[in-house]
């Protein structure tokens, strides 16, 4: 692993996850959120297809209706699904404020070139990443180990990346200050 400044203009702490066509970014993502979430942390993670997706399986209502010209919201038990018709689609930024908003961190699956910290997942028989990549955090070996490695990589990132983030303000709700010994309206910090 290698170590690199992050300086992103973009939104923080997003973290992206890169690599060749299969090179195991969707099952690291998969066994790193059950884990982060797990640990009570609120995750979202971003997929990036510059060939575009499919997000609704053909024939189905919701499918029907888009195709026929409609934004479409499926609700659903502690779950919302939206899919909209956009001339403009909102940069990147916008999306990880929005995710930020009441997330804890946005994982974004590719955007190697994308500003951002990233970490590089090497395909089998791969020794390096690819030069020219910006704000490497560091590189991860295919193997069982991999889920590990980020996760512990994650643990020592975060942590900076959560302070990086200005405060704008802070509410200091308490109670007497009895066990502290002080008002807490006077604490410096």
């Amino acid at each position: 692993m290698m170590g690199a400044k992050a300086s992103t203009a973009l939104p923080q702490p997003a973290l992206a996850i890169c690599g060749w066509s299969g090179a195991g970014k969707t099952v690291l993502l998969e066994t790193a959120v059950a884990t982060l979430t797990a640990r009570g942390l609120a995750v979202a993670v971003v997929k990036h297809d510059a060939h575009g997706f499919e997000a609704d399986r053909e024939g189905k209502d919701s499918d029907r209706l888009f195709r026929a010209g409609a934004s479409v919201v499926l609700r659903g038990p502690e779950e919302t699904f939206t899919r909209r018709r956009t001339t403009c689609a909102p940069d990147l930024a916008s999306t990880l404020r929005a995710l930020l908003a009441d997330h804890d961190l946005v994982l974004l699956e590719g955007h190697k070139d994308t500003p951002l910290p990233k970490i590089w997942l090497l395909s089998e028989g791969d020794r390096v990443a690819p030069g020219g990549l910006n704000e490497l955090l560091g590189t991860l070996p295919p193997g069982a180990g991999r889920t590990g490695a980020f996760l512990d990589l994650l643990d020592e990132w975060l942590p900076r990346a959560w302070r990086s983030v200005p405060v704008i303000g802070g509410l200091l709700v308490g109670g007497a200050s009895a066990r502290m010994g002080r008002p807490k309206s006077l604490i410096e910090h």
